[in-house]
């Protein structure tokens, strides 16, 4: 998005240019070309614009449900009237004729594919300039995180662990569950907001929103962007908010714990994950922890001692606790901890048995996955 993706289209592709457009243009070609995606699609949105903007650098549209099956882009850029299209991961842009008639001047149209079911929520994220940006800084110190799959909270512990992605949680992706979680006017976003006071002063109702969260408005890369590329978010941390604090927090505001909000967070939602990322998040540490131990066994180092310690789960079964050889190897994935399968009161005679068999394990699956390639190579189609 932000309309310079034609600027170096492509190898052998000629720039393209797409200068910005008057509201008055930007709103034509917009309905237009909803109009026409809406005939492959059932749901069709345009993000809602930042209050107060003057000119558009490009058009952003959401997409979901395909009316069809198999959709290609190069469809989408006839209907469009493209002349120009790239497809990235998640957008696909196209260069479409202002329409106002003159030769070799194009809007950037961003199309985006939803999965079905999440084109409201992410229609929520994506409107209103840099809303959501604002929003997420201070979920961040809530110890919750907004995604395109929804609204998550993190797991303190994991997360302190450098578990980032086992330590989130997911709540809900419905924009009215989430918005009342937070605190935060869902028919006044729906109304839209005349001025950015508006939306700056929306943003500060959250309850779980303090003073707080912008006692270090720089804490990572990813704000450092925000300030530099993000001109809402760097006018209302370096600007708005200390002219304005006072007012829209006239009190020292509950400052909540990240246990509290997790508390808050799995009640109002219902999610009964917790328990079961807890005791996974503490199999893996305990795993972890068994085999930095069973390592000074076995006489490897690096991706080689990765490879013993592979051969071992796949070529092991246990029985009443106690490991063995298996004469099969256990092809299921993810493998099974060995934290599950023994105790610590074991964990000698599992010493022991690594000590004795992780050669004998090593060369089975060595001669496992040499069996496995040359049935991979005899399946291949032939080229002669």
């Amino acid at each position: 998005m932000g309309g310079n993706a034609f600027a170096s289209p492509g190898p052998g592709e000629p720039a393209l240019s797409t200068p910005r457009m008057s509201t008055e243009t930007y709103l034509k070609l917009r309905d237009q070309c909803i109009r026409t995606l809406s005939a492959f699609y059932h749901e069709v949105s345009s993000c809602i614009e930042a209050p107060g903007k003057l000119d558009h650098g490009d058009i952003d549209i959401l997409v979901s449900r395909p009316r069809r099956e198999n959709i290609t882009g190069e469809a989408i850029k006839e209907a469009l009237g493209a002349v120009c299209a790239i497809p990235p991961h998640k957008f696909h842009h196209y260069a479409v004729p202002l329409p106002d008639g003159k030769g070799n001047q194009y809007a950037q149209v961003d199309v985006h594919e939803c999965r079905e079911g999440y084109l409201p929520w992410e229609l929520v994220m994506q409107s209103y300039g840099d809303l959501w940006q604002i929003v997420g800084k201070f979920l961040r110190r809530a110890g919750l995180t907004a995604t395109d799959k929804g609204l998550h909270v993190r797991i303190p512990e994991i997360e302190d662990a450098g578990q980032k992605n086992l330590a989130m949680v997911y709540l809900s992706h419905d924009p009215s569950a989430i918005l009342s979680f937070l605190g935060l006017d869902e028919a006044k976003w729906k109304e839209g907001f005349a001025t950015a006071d508006e939306l700056y002063e929306w943003c500060c109702q959250g309850r779980f929103f303090g003073p707080e969260s912008f006692e270090r408005a720089v804490e990572n890369a990813n704000d450092r962007q925000r300030m530099a590329k993000r001109k809402m978010f760097s006018d209302f941390t370096k600007d708005w908010l200390v002219n304005h604090r006072a007012r829209v927090w006239p009190d020292e505001r509950r400052r909540w714990t990240r246990a509290q909000v997790l508390h808050e967070a799995l009640g109002y939602f219902g999610k009964h994950i917790y328990d079961e990322k807890m005791r996974d998040w503490r199999s893996e540490h305990e795993e972890k922890e068994l085999w930095e131990r069973l390592a000074a066994e076995i006489p490897e180092e690096g991706d080689r001692l990765k490879a013993v310690r592979r051969a071992l789960r796949r070529w092991t079964r246990f029985e009443n606790g106690g490991p063995q050889l298996s004469d099969e190897a256990i092809l299921e994935e993810p493998l099974r901890k060995w934290v599950l399968e023994t105790s610590h009161a074991d964990e000698e005679n599992l010493s022991q048995y690594v000590r004795t068999s992780w050669e004998e394990a090593k060369r089975r699956e060595r001669e496992r996955e040499k069996i496995a390639k040359t049935e991979r190579e005899a399946k291949r189609p032939r080229l002669d």
